[in-house]
């Protein structure tokens, strides 16, 4: 009765069903299951995407920024330019993006993000290996 009513004076425009199958989903720890499992998915994932890339390009690719998430910041030695890559890589199906947005000065040449999210082993080997043949 308190919670309902502070909640009413609070917010009235809320719908309270919601809100408790939020909360209970949350107390009973379906929230931590899933944020573990999705975890353990893209630790995987990125490892996938490291070795593609250390098999695939060998010297010519740094990886940088922390082991986490769901993107890979990687510097490419190659002689195209940023746009060129990212043009080419789009033809072939691979989404990457240049950094250059990111900075506000001059930015490193040959940076982009990576994001490998929604793509499984088999797309991510295949992207890896497209774009190493497309920078060579």
């Amino acid at each position: 009765e308190v919670f309902t009513r502070a909640k009413w004076l609070a917010d009235r425009h809320s719908p309270l069903l919601e809100q408790q199958v939020l909360c209970d989903f949350l107390v009973q720890g379906h929230m931590d299951r899933h944020v573990r499992r999705m975890r353990k998915l893209y630790e995987r994932k990125r490892k996938t995407v490291i070795d593609a890339l250390k098999n695939h390009f060998g010297s010519r690719i740094s990886v940088l920024g922390d082991a986490a998430g769901i993107n890979v910041v990687m510097r490419i030695k190659t002689r195209l330019s940023d746009d060129a890559i990212v043009e080419q890589a789009a033809q072939a199906g691979i989404g990457i993006s240049s950094t250059s947005h990111c900075y506000l000065g001059k930015s490193p040449r040959g940076e982009f993000l990576f994001n490998y999210a929604d793509l499984q082993d088999a797309q991510i080997e295949y992207c890896i290996l497209r774009l190493a043949e497309i920078t060579a």
